[in-house]
């Protein structure tokens, strides 16, 4: 009998135990939010899960870069909602989850009414993917105050910019720069120097095309990275100015202008910009073999310099809108830069027992100046259809660079040594451009495009070495100096297709190029021409 009490008593102490014991069980949410109508992910959106019971009971998550989330809840009756910042809210009210769900992908719609009373400033970075590229809108948070182009393009994802101001794509420097779709003057000499005189405030975004199609060039093998400069969108007179300072000795200035109304728009971008790069190094060598100078076995190199780059760069011109769908604009770029480049070396030599032999100190004082004039017109008359559209360009520019080096080389403490030289090297460049282009959508992810682009060029390079002699008198040295001539004509038509399935993309594309290309060596006459012509099929 009392062993029957005993089970008893335990089994009560069991369901006691049990009936106490609360359903902790915890079980896995995840989905995707996406804005409605596009394939645009929603990051930071919020999900929450509210208990019915208790309203002040709340959990959930946030979503990230993809619009994706995950995140545990306990078991139970929740009212769900899933929220982001001027989108209308989604909400599931009063249902049980019990085990682990999993949303699939929740459409977000634009709040049309309550964007109405907001204010938006267009300041914002984003990235847009198309077809053949990706567009970074240029935001605050991509813009270096009192900076340079070079800065923008050093925070765009992918693009590398060095101490030098060479840009490289995804680690290639075999990068063409163009500005507005067109290969400015800016990129033909010197881009590095050239880029360092756009202030950043006049970049509106950056294009990065990694994989060229027909439309493009045969030109720039890591790719292809267009700037789009600024011209004013808002209605009425406005403009902006910033002033900068910085160490090592930086300073900048730049300011832009604009006015608007319903049947023309002028705009102007100006900034000034001067920057000094300090630099030093140290090589110590050590040189074997059976023909090496006894004084000179090992050489202890200590390199100096203070590089100083300064100029300004002004755009300015006009948009005329003809109709609704028709524009035509036309604007003046002037840049002028300056540059000074003073590198002093001392070499350290000894012999092989490390005793000091002589000191001989090289001092190359390198200037540079560079102007440029640039002048674009275009045509735009887009159609009913969103993108639909016919672009006619044309671009002149003249570019006018020199870079003159004076030389002094002599053992210290010896001044019958001292052997001075000097490098001229001017540079001319005329380019101009002929090109129009029709983009046709079909359907939502596809479009065909064709177009005919003409590129004619001449450059002339004048590479001069004197040596200074006795008498004071600068003697020519026609072993190293020449006068080179390049010209280029390029006549090209192109026809390309391209469409995208979910997140694969790809363009077919068939171009037709005829080259005409000369090589002058006017010193030595000895000229060089090339002719031809190919059909090219691209796709990717």
């Amino acid at each position: 009998m009392f062993k029957h009490y005993k089970l008893l008593l335990l089994f009560l102490f069991s369901i006691s135990i049990f009936s106490q014991k609360p359903d902790n069980k915890k079980i896995k949410i995840t989905g995707k939010i996406f804005e409605k109508g596009t394939t645009l992910p929603l990051e930071y959106a919020t999900v929450v899960f509210q208990d019915v019971k208790n309203t002040e009971k709340l959990s959930g998550g946030v979503t990230d870069i993809n619009g994706n989330f995950s995140f545990e809840v306990s078991t139970g009756n929740y009212n769900v909602r899933f929220e982001y910042i001027s989108f209308k809210t989604v909400e599931i009210k009063a249902k049980t989850y019990n085990t682990d769900t999993d949303f699939g992908t929740i459409y977000l719609e634009v709040d049309i009414a309550q964007l109405q009373g907001v204010e938006v400033v267009a300041e914002r970075s984003t990235v847009e993917i198309k077809l053949d590229k990706r567009v970074y809108n240029v935001g605050k948070d991509m813009i270096v105050k009192g900076g340079t182009v070079s800065d923008v393009l050093d925070n765009v994802p992918s693009v590398t910019v060095d101490a030098e101001g060479n840009v490289a794509l995804r680690g290639n420097e075999n990068v063409r720069i163009l500005i507005d779709g067109k290969p400015s003057g800016l990129a033909g000499i010197n881009i590095a120097d050239a880029l360092k005189l756009l202030p950043a405030d006049a970049v509106e975004k950056v294009e990065v095309i990694t994989n060229p199609s027909a439309r493009y060039d045969a030109e720039g093998g890591g790719g292809i990275i267009n700037i789009i400069l600024r011209k004013g969108k808002a209605q009425g007179l406005n403009g902006s100015f910033v002033a900068s300072i910085g160490a090592p000795e930086t300073y900048g200035i730049s300011g832009s202008l604009n006015y608007r109304s319903e049947k023309f728009n002028l705009f102007s971008n100006t900034g000034y910009n001067y920057r000094t790069t300090l630099g030093n190094s140290l090589t110590d060598s050590e040189y074997l073999g059976s023909n090496v100078d006894p004084q000179s076995i090992f050489i202890d190199e200590r390199r100096t310099n203070e590089r100083l780059n300064k100029g300004y760069n002004t755009n300015f011109g006009i948009e005329l809108f003809i109709d609704k769908s028709t524009s035509w604009t036309n604007s003046l770029t002037i840049r002028n830069g300056r540059g000074e480049n003073p590198d002093n070396v001392f070499f350290y030599n000894f012999d092989t027992n490390r005793n000091a032999t002589f000191t001989r100190n090289r001092l190359n004082d390198e200037r540079s100046s560079d102007l440029t004039f640039e002048y674009a017109t275009n045509f735009t008359k887009n159609f009913k259809k969103d993108d639909h559209k016919l672009t006619v360009d044309m671009f002149f520019s003249e570019n006018r660079e020199r870079e003159n080096s004076i030389i002094y080389d002599q053992i210290i403490d010896n001044p019958n040594t001292l052997f001075i030289e000097r490098s001229l090297n001017p540079e001319n460049q005329n380019r101009n451009l002929f090109q129009a282009d029709y983009v046709l959508p079909i359907g939502k992810e596809s479009r065909f495009e064709a177009g005919y682009r003409g590129s004619f060029q001449k450059n002339l390079t004048d590479f001069q070495i004197d040596s200074l002699d006795i008498t004071g008198n600068w003697i020519r040295n026609d072993i190293y100096s020449n006068l080179l001539e390049y010209k280029e004509n390029i006549n090209a038509l192109y026809v390309q297709y391209g469409s995208k399935f979910n997140k694969f993309s790809y363009f077919l594309g068939l171009r037709f190029e005829d080259s005409d290309i000369e090589v002058n060596s006017i010193s030595t006459n000895d000229y060089n021409t090339k002719k031809y012509n190919n059909f090219s099929q691209l796709q990717h």
